[in-house]
């Protein structure tokens, strides 16, 4: 048999560990790379082991890779706060700009018409193998040093990558024109640019052509010499020859940002070979091996820049954002090492990952877009935009790169939150639904099409998606059968996740299966999971997973009865939120200590906690977070029976919250159901039945504002049931109570609620039969 190949079935699920059916299935759904002798779907299949093996890194590298951005987060937020993760460094890190500029309601404009570049991978004409890293070498040079330019877009390397593999083309080098076209089509990009080496002797000779996208037709060829050492200095001169082929102006040339490529990435060829080792690895998800080859090259160079940030951003992807942090922090020491594009995407990157540097980030933030208005980071003012929940500014921001039909999709997932949070769920399904049909066929797009349809209650077509992106859909499929009630179905796809190989989907299983066990009462499984979590968390070292964990395990205590290891639980959270920085998360555990100070009747302390919080948020960018104040100040004013206050207080609360929708930085949840159920409870105890019904009506109903509060929903149908009662509706009442028992029939010993649902129901009936 051929060397690497395989000629059944069976070969090829036992190439890929997976199943007959699963690998038929992705033949069919996803193109999984099988042929046959003879075209028909019965003839005998046979495949290659190199196509697969590509096949299931692209797969891999769409689905699992956050590539400068959390593209996929899993981690879901126990407490209420949507930007409690916030003050820590990722790849979709918060760009902050002034508070007044905030209020300033000007257009934001399209960026002008200049040329759009692409730039292929460089074809070995040394035939000599060992020269092969300069493929790519001199490519990401040249996208390094023309990006730099204010009159010129480069397309980013790892998009030209994404668009290769969707198009089948394994080969980068030796493309036909049409094939250059269908790329610069689907990049909108105005020249492509081909290049290529021959090393004769000492002597490096590189030749780059420069294409017209439409016509294929060249703008003229453009050739330098030079030794291994002037590698850099003969790809600073292409790029001055390259602007006069795309027609650039003299004067604009002559001014333009144009540091030495050398200055800005490395000047020695060895470490530019690791380096490019190192970002193939990154795209490929083999983030472990990225970071090594990094390190190879800092051994090298060890004001490396670019390679410290790419660890960076190494780490960010891996979860592990404290690590993160470290690196970014060393590579913006060496920011006169990288482009004055880069050192803003960093500044603003680094500075945006602690709440108190936010004035750096502001400024960096706002030279970026005023240098390079069309560059994709800009997309992080809108991004900040969205996260203080001003929806429509956030929007004029992603509109700029949706416009464009950019191939990132970061803008996508943006905006199509902000139309969620507004409500406009059938402008939003249009964006995604655009997307795919005339961009890519994207699974982060997918993803996001089943929650906007869980959002939405639409279960079935919710479904429908998440089975498109199988086998990694565990999280997004548990979500949906949580809320649709498949609760059974829920456990075993969280189950699933705790056998990832991402150490965010085990952390997040363990949280996701916590709240699914509080909805059934199930609380010492909730505690022995959680449990678990912060045992895994704590080996990771990750502060915002501490800090989360913590607080979840905080909140099952409360829920449970416990209110003084809950608070043992919440000083632990605090203390990391306090390390991490993190003011949203120091506002998210002083909320949940004045909850429980409150249910321990302790309400001078709670109010003094209380001031804390409000304290924070006064003097913070975000003053939409008064909100969990108010919730605070009701609940303690509903146990202090000053109910009118209460619902004051509570209604200011109910007021900022947005409609359900996907907070796609971090994946945390809505806080509709705990705050509904603040507002239903003193509707309820005011005697006002009515409102008190439609909150709790309105919390059953719930489908992503559900997601972590399982206690508040299971105690929703209780309440429901007490109130139909009261009102003489037996039927009704009896429905609910019936509901209730059967969601809380595997639910610990002792729960006071599930007794008197039990007694009231056999009362119920009693009176029926008579």
């Amino acid at each position: 048999m051929e060397e690497g190949l395989l000629d059944s079935w069976k070969e090829i699920s036992d190439h890929l560990k997976r199943k007959i059916r699963t690998c038929q299935y992705w033949e069919k759904r996803h193109g999984l790379p099988v042929h046959r002798i003879e075209d028909s779907p019965k003839a005998r299949v046979f495949a290659y082991k190199g196509e697969l093996d590509l096949w299931m890194q692209k797969m891999l590298y769409e689905t699992e890779s956050v590539k400068k951005s959390v593209s996929k987060p899993f981690l879901l937020k126990r407490k209420i706060l949507p930007l409690s993760a916030l003050a820590l460094f990722s790849l979709v890190v918060i760009t902050v700009i002034i508070w007044q500029f905030f209020q300033e309601k000007k257009q934001v404009q399209l960026p002008s018409s200049k040329p759009i570049v692409v730039i292929m991978p460089f074809s070995n004409n040394s035939g000599d193998e060992d020269l092969e890293y300069l493929s790519l070498a001199l490519s990401d040079m040249l996208i390094a040093d023309l990006s730099q330019s204010r009159h010129v877009t480069v397309i980013r390397r790892d998009s030209v990558f994404s668009i290769l593999l969707e198009l089948g083309l394994r080969r980068a080098k030796d493309l036909s024109s049409e094939e250059l076209r269908k790329i610069a089509r689907k990049m909108d990009a105005t020249h492509v640019i081909q290049g290529s080496y021959v090393r004769l002797g000492e002597i490096y000779r590189i030749d780059v052509d420069t294409r017209d996208s439409h016509l294929m037709e060249s703008r003229g060829i453009d050739k330098v010499e030079g030794t291994e050492s002037s590698l850099s200095s003969m790809v600073d001169a292409l790029t001055r020859k390259i602007k006069v082929r795309l027609n650039l102006a003299d004067e604009a040339i002559a001014h333009d940002i144009d540091e030495r490529v050398g200055k800005v990435t490395t000047s020695s060829p060895k470490a530019y070979r690791y380096y490019i080792e190192g970002r193939n690895f990154h795209n490929f998800n083999e983030y472990g091996q990225s970071i090594a080859s990094m390190e190879k090259a800092l051994e090298i160079d060890r004001e490396f820049a670019l390679a410290y940030k790419s660890i960076s951003e190494s780490y960010s992807n891996l979860g592990l954002l404290s690590k993160s942090r470290e690196y970014a922090k060393i590579a913006l020491e060496h920011s006169d090492r990288i482009s004055e594009r880069e050192r803003y995407r960093l500044q603003l990157r680094f500075y945006g990952s602690s709440e108190k540097t936010w004035g750096k980030a502001i400024e960096a933030g706002l030279k970026l877009v005023r240098l390079y208005p069309d560059d994709i980071d800009g997309y992080y003012l809108a991004t900040l935009y969205f996260l203080l929940q001003q929806w429509d500014t956030a929007i004029q921001y992603y509109q700029v790169f949706v416009q464009n039909q950019g191939i990132s999709y970061f803008p996508y997932m943006g905006i199509v939150s902000s139309y969620e949070a507004k409500g406009m769920y059938d402008k939003a399904a249009d964006i995604l639904k655009n997307y795919l049909h005339d961009i890519s066929e994207h699974p982060s797009i997918r993803w996001l099409l089943a929650y906007l349809y869980l959002c939405k209650g639409y279960y079935g077509l919710a479904l429908d998606e998440a089975e498109k992106l199988a086998p990694w859909n565990s999280d997004i499929k548990g979500n949906i059968y949580h809320c649709s009630g498949a609760w059974d179905k829920a456990e075993k796809e969280y189950l699933n996740m705790l056998d990832s190989r991402l150490s965010r989907d085990v952390i997040s299983g363990r949280r996701f299966l916590g709240s699914l066990y509080l909805l059934q009462g199930r609380y010492d499984e909730a505690r022995m999971q959680l449990s678990q979590g912060m045992a895994y968390a704590n080996v990771v070292g990750e502060l915002s997973w501490k800090h989360e964990i913590h607080s979840d395990m905080a909140y099952c205590f409360l829920v449970s009865g416990n209110p003084n290891k809950a608070l043992e639980q919440n000083a632990i959270a605090l203390g990391y939120a306090v390390e991490a920085e993190s003011i949203s998360r120091q506002v998210d555990s002083l909320h949940l200590r004045g909850l429980i100070l409150t249910k321990m009747n302790l309400l001078d302390d709670a109010r003094r906690t209380a001031g804390e919080l409000k304290e924070l948020v006064d003097g913070w960018l975000n003053q939409k977070f008064i909100m969990y104040y108010h919730h605070l100040i009701g609940r303690i004013e509903l146990e202090k029976g000053n109910l009118s206050e209460a619902i004051r207080n509570l209604k200011k609360a109910v007021a900022y919250l947005p409609s359900q929708h996907y907070e796609w930085h971090f994946r945390l949840p809505m806080a509709q159901a705990l705050l509904y159920a603040s507002l239903a409870m003193a509707y309820y105890k005011s005697d006002e039945l009515d409102l008190a019904q439609e909150k709790y009506e309105e919390i059953v109903n719930l489908t992503a504002g559900k997601l972590s509060w399982g206690d508040v929903f299971s105690n929703s149908l209780y309440m429901l049931a007490r109130i139909f009662e009261q009102k003489g509706r037996e039927g009704q009442a009896k429905e609910y109570y019936k509901k209730y028992l059967d969601l809380l029939k595997d639910a610990d010993a002792g729960i006071l609620e599930v007794g008197e649902a039990r007694k009231r129901l056999a009362v119920l009936k009693s009176i029926n039969a008579q």
